[in-house]
C-alpha cells in the first residue's frame, strides 16, 4: 500500500506564499519577517507533515508539482528576494522539514518533482530535485501497485460556478480517447495544478474510468491574480490518496481557507 501526497504551487519567494516560521536573510543583504499570513500557512503546511506522518501505509510518494518557487517575473514587487538561487534555497530547507516531520524515510519512501512554468521557476527546479536526491519530468508517469498516476502541472482549468470541473473532465475525456485510437494504456489518476483551485472529476468510459483533480496551491493571491481571478477564495493545501491491490481511493484535498477580499466595517 502506498500514499500519495502532492505539494503544487508552493511559489516560495513570494511575500503571499509559504514562508519559513522564523526572520530570514540572504546572501545578498536581503531580510524577510514572516507574516501572520505565512506563519498561518506554515503551521497548516507542518500540520499536513503530521497527517502523513500518521499514515497506516507502507510507502510514501510526495509529489512537488510544479512553480516550487515565484521567480523573478510580471514586474512583481511582491517578493522577498529576486535572486532565484535563494528562493530555491529558502524552498530546500521547507522541504527538509516537511520530509523530517512527515517521517519520510529514504530509500524507501520517493520525492519526485514536476517541473512547473518556466517564467516562475527557470531551471531551478532541476537542481532543487537533484539537491534532495529526487526525480524530476515535465510529464511524471509512475506505475503503482498495477495503477498508471500521470502528473503534469499546466493543463485543465478548474472553471467557476457551474462550470466548475468541466474543463477536467473533458481533458480526461481527451486522454482516454487518444490512448484508446493509439492503443496505448490509459493513466487511472491524472493530477494538474498552476490553476490554485482544487477540483475532483472523474471520466467513465467502457473500458475504465480515469480519476484527475487540480492541486490547491501554497500561496495567498498576488496582485496579478486579482486580476486574473478577484472573486476565488485562497484555497491552499495538500492533496493526498493512496493506492493498494484492492482499490484506488479519491482524493482527498486538507485545505487551509484563508480570506481573499478585505472587510470593512
Amino acid at each position: 500500500m502506498t500514499l500519495i501526497a502532492e505539494l503544487a504551487d508552493l511559489h516560495i519567494g513570494g511575500t503571499t506564499a509559504l514562508f519559513l516560521n522564523h526572520n530570514w536573510r540572504g546572501e545578498n543583504g536581503r531580510s524577510h519577517i514572516p507574516s501572520p499570513e505565512q506563519l498561518k500557512i506554515y503551521q497548516h503546511f507542518m500540520e499536513c507533515a503530521d497527517k502523513l506522518k500518521q499514515r497506516a501505509y507502507e510507502k510514501l510518494t510526495l509529489i512537488i508539482g510544479g512553480d516550487a518557487i515565484d521567480g523573478n517575473h510580471h514586474d512583481s514587487d511582491e517578493l522577498i528576494t529576486r535572486d532565484l538561487p535563494e528562493q530555491a534555497e529558502i524552498h530546500k530547507e521547507l522541504l527538509r522539514d516537511f520530509m523530517a516531520r512527515a517521517g519520510f524515510i529514504v530509500g524507501v519512501d520517493r520525492l519526485i518533482y514536476v517541473r512547473g512554468t518556466q517564467v516562475h521557476t527557470e531551471n531551478q527546479e532541476a537542481r532543487i530535485a537533484a539537491d534532495l536526491g529526487a526525480e524530476i519530468a515535465d510529464h511524471v508517469e509512475i506505475n503503482i501497485d498495477s495503477y498508471k498516476l500521470w502528473f503534469l502541472h499546466k493543463g485543465a482549468r478548474a472553471g467557476k460556478g457551474i462550470n466548475k470541473g468541466n474543463s477536467l473532465r473533458n481533458a480526461l475525456r481527451d486522454i482516454y480517447f487518444e490512448c484508446l485510437d493509439g492503443g496505448k494504456p490509459m493513466p487511472d489518476m491524472v493530477s494538474y495544478a498552476h490553476y490554485h483551485q482544487p477540483v475532483r472529476e472523474s471520466f467513465d468510459g467502457e473500458r475504465k474510468e480515469i480519476r484527475g483533480y487540480i492541486s490547491p496551491c501554497w500561496q495567498m493571491k498576488t496582485r496579478f491574480s486579482y486580476g486574473c481571478a478577484p472573486t476565488e477564495l485562497n484555497k491552499i493545501g495538500m492533496t493526498t490518496f493512496y493506492t493498494s491491490f484492492n482499490g484506488l481511493s479519491r482524493p482527498e484535498f486538507h485545505i487551509l481557507e484563508m480570506a481573499s477580499a478585505k472587510t470593512f466595517t
